[in-house]
């Protein structure tokens, strides 16, 4: 009984601790997100220097400019300005050391979360639904391959921890909304015994944060630090 008592505190004092990281990995992820739009204004101001040096006694942009060509040239400079050692030496110093280390972070978010999710489902003995374990495709081989990639040094694996982000975080944000009953379920969910339904909530913490809100938020991170792998000089 008494081992029984300190399991489920130990359990709950877990879930606490990743609830927190999760909150954690929100503001991280807020604040790699706004370097990259204070970026994204400095070459939109780029551009309009760019086209008042070429057309001093005119307008920003010709009324019978089309408004996608417009939007299409912001995007096109931006890209160019993200890459170029310009983006480099006017970022700070957390900016300089998250584009050197970003695999490692990677690495790091990608492991904590196959740990975290495995303590759920080996620890706590909460059965993965079908989502959750379509998650874990997603999530798991990122660990070895960012691993990998960390001895290697090897930046060009950024497009695929972006696209198996990407998908893992839109199965993730399904399962997130389904369970607050935002959205209906498009297919049965549970799988005869061996899984549960989707839309059961186990774990809520601060009224927000649930087991898909934590994949989901790993995934995001990944998602923007994948972004920095493409910082390189041209």
């Amino acid at each position: 009984m008494r081992a029984t008592i300190q399991g489920m505190v130990d359990a709950e004092v877990m879930t606490r601790l990743l609830s927190l990281g999760t909150v954690g990995m929100n503001v991280v992820t807020a604040g790699l997100v706004g370097l990259l739009v204070i970026f994204w204004k400095d070459s939109i101001a780029s551009l309009q220097n760019d086209k008042k040096s070429r057309h001093p006694g005119g307008s920003f942009a010709k009324q019978n400019e089309p408004i996608t060509s417009n939007v299409t040239s912001r995007i096109s400079v931006f890209l160019r300005f993200y890459r170029s050692t310009t983006f480099r030496s006017r970022m700070t110093v957390l900016g300089e050391l998250v584009e050197s280390q970003f695999l490692l972070f990677s690495f790091l978010v990608a492991l904590g979360s196959m740990v975290g999710s495995l303590f759920y489902s080996e620890v706590m003995k909460l059965p993965p639904c079908s989502l959750c374990w379509l998650q874990r495709m997603f999530m798991y081989p990122l660990t070895p391959l960012l691993g990998l990639a960390v001895l290697k040094k090897d930046r060009g694996i950024s497009e695929y921890v972006f696209v198996l982000s990407a998908i893992g975080g839109a199965i993730a944000l399904y399962q997130y909304l389904l369970q607050f009953g935002l959205i209906g379920e498009v297919v049965k969910c549970s799988v005869g015994s061996l899984s549960s339904s989707c839309s059961e909530i186990y774990v809520q913490e601060f009224g927000y944060v649930t087991i898909p809100f934590m994949a989901l938020s790993a995934f995001v991170l990944l998602i923007v630090l994948s972004l920095f792998g493409f910082c390189k000089a041209e």
